[in-house]
């Protein structure tokens, strides 16, 4: 790692809108009686998924690949209130995937979840090679395996707090135990004292039920193990690929991983025995495509069946008279940008510099001109949508002669009128591949330039 402070993602706003359009032919479908069974659909992806294995991906390439191949415990049900993207996983009601029922104690502190009989872990990969499990039923002890194994040190996740709130799982990281004792797989056989075995569960031979118990109270607890880290993956078929499992994934999703060829393709095939029963397509290619304009010409050519609209074409698109505005959706999507601060690393270390950069983004223009006033300037950070979201609180204005003021208050004066910082180090700005976090980027950059600070961006 740099010494440096890494900004993270550059952006300010949130409550972020998706559109995209359908092409005509896929449309026209719409009205059939029946769903058309088979096929191939072509989709498209901006840059290679980083990861296939639920326990590293922390980003929405890689997650979106995986929600196509993996399940967790439970889900969010988009439904009640959401759309089809993967941001609206945050959305909805949750209900049963894995676990098809679960039971919450009185405290807030027992979470125990009783697994679905139907579910299988893939019995085929890789062109139809057999996978190391064999097309077994998902158990107790893989949810613990699962779960063990981002806590792990050796795992490497960068998302092991979303199970630090387990029982034991400090002691378990730490190297003083050899499992989480707060995560406890129940044998079947054994019903507890008073208790009749349960019907559901008379066809499995390992235990299928789970008991997890907290630390603390936890609130979100369930709504986190949507979380694509928390998805259950094969202990067989992990052991078999170690750390190469991140190519290899095998999961219990709709889809199963057939190929990948960086910078062409991903390509996932059908799984007959998904427990939600089989997908109507035979696969689904995502192409690889990095610029906007490209993705958008290649949809127009009839060769990727949907596309979202670049901010540049939005207006165009959406127009009454536009050959594609019967085609086109708007949807709201949950999402921030925000600009993160290594605050333990000067200069942010110092929160006049972190006040000062707020001052310097420029919400509203970016907001106006760059995302064509798709998003919403963020309030704190949470969007609306979002239990426990906030319209009462306000973001620092745009003033670049407060943050001016601000920077040289912190012991950074410029060494001239208009010229650079003494002693403030270029900044890299670490950003998602994209050209619309680019565009956002350089506006920032420019606000930075006119306080005297250099920066550059860093593509991850």
């Amino acid at each position: 790692m740099r010494w440096l402070v890494l900004i993270i993602v550059v952006a300010s706003a949130g409550w972020l809108a998706r559109e995209h359009v359908a092409a005509p032919a896929q449309v026209a479908g719409a009205g059939l009686d029946a769903p058309v069974v088979g096929g191939i659909y072509h989709a498209a992806l901006q840059t290679n998924p980083p990861t296939f294995d639920p326990a590293l991906a922390t980003d929405t390439t890689s997650v979106f690949c995986i929600l196509q191949m993996f399940d967790g415990l439970v889900k969010f049900d988009l439904n009640t209130n959401g759309g089809d993207s993967i941001d609206s996983q945050s959305q909805g009601a949750i209900t049963s995937a894995v676990a098809d029922s679960w039971d919450i104690s009185a405290d807030g502190l027992v979470y125990t979840f009783h697994l679905s009989p139907k579910v299988t872990f893939h019995a085929t990969t890789e062109n139809g090679k057999p996978t190391s499990n064999g097309g077994r039923r998902v158990t107790g002890n893989d949810v613990k395996f699962s779960f063990e194994r981002v806590l792990d040190p050796l795992t490497e996740s960068a998302r092991t707090q979303i199970f630090t709130v387990i029982e034991g799982a400090d002691e378990f990281m730490a190297g003083k135990t050899r499992d989480v004792h707060g995560i406890e797989v129940i044998d079947p056989s054994r019903p507890a004292p008073g208790k009749q075995p349960d019907p559901r569960h008379a066809g499995c031979v390992q235990p299928c039920t789970v008991r997890i118990r907290l630390k603390t109270p936890y609130a979100p607890f369930l709504a986190t193990l949507t979380m694509s880290n928390a998805f259950i993956v094969p202990k067989e078929d992990v052991l078999k690929w170690g750390k190469d499992f991140r190519n290899h994934p095998v999961g219990t999703g709709a889809f199963r991983f057939e190929r990948f060829e960086p910078n062409v393709e991903v390509v996932l095939s059908r799984n007959p025995g998904y427990f939600g029963g089989p997908p109507y397509l035979d696969k689904v290619a995502f192409h690889i495509i990095p610029e906007e304009d490209a993705l958008f010409r290649e949809f127009l050519a009839g060769r990727i069946f949907h596309s979202t609209v670049p901010d540049p074409l939005y207006n165009q698109v959406k127009r009454r008279d536009s050959i594609w505005a019967p085609y086109f959706t708007e949807v709201s999507q949950l999402g921030t940008y925000y600009f993160g601060m290594n605050v333990l690393i000067p200069p942010f270390d110092n929160p006049i510099v972190r006040r000062a950069f707020s001052h310097a983004v420029d919400k509203t223009s970016i907001v106006k001109f760059i995302k064509t006033g798709r998003v919403q300037e963020a309030r704190g950070p949470l969007p609306p949508g979002i239990r426990g979201y906030n319209a009462s609180l306000h973001s620092y204005d745009f003033d670049l002669k407060r943050a001016d003021d601000l920077l040289t208050q912190a012991g950074y004066p410029r060494r001239e009128p208009g010229g650079p910082r003494q002693r403030f180090p270029e900044i890299p700005i670490h950003i998602p591949d994209g050209e619309d976090h680019l565009r956002i980027t350089k506006a920032i950059q420019a606000s930075l330039a006119d306080l005297g600070i250099g920066s550059y961006p860093v593509i991850n």
